[in-house]
């Protein structure tokens, strides 16, 4: 059992050592330009969709905070359900 843990961890390794040469090599997938031009299209379709802003709090009230952190629970708690909903169907 070890034996075949610890050549699992090296051959591990030398995958992960090679696929972080790789990535050097060959550089990062997205590069300056292509992330600006995404940026640029993603700003433009917004504009297009007329997408509403969100305004938040001004956060000098005390119960403007409150709120504010009632809703991100709310919303973080219907992330976990939904994702935990997800992978039970699976």
């Amino acid at each position: 059992m070890r034996k075949n843990l610890g050549r699992l961890t090296r051959l591990w390794f030398k995958t992960e050592q090679k696929r972080q040469l790789d990535y050097l090599e060959l550089g990062p997938w997205f590069h300056s330009e292509e992330t600006t031009l995404t940026l640029d299209f993603f700003s433009k379709w917004l504009e297009l969709s007329r997408f509403n802003h969100i305004s938040f709090p001004s956060f000098s009230d005390k119960n403007d905070i409150k709120l504010l952190i009632l809703a991100l629970e709310n919303v973080y708690q219907n992330t976990v359900l939904s994702n935990f909903k997800n992978q039970s169907r699976l």
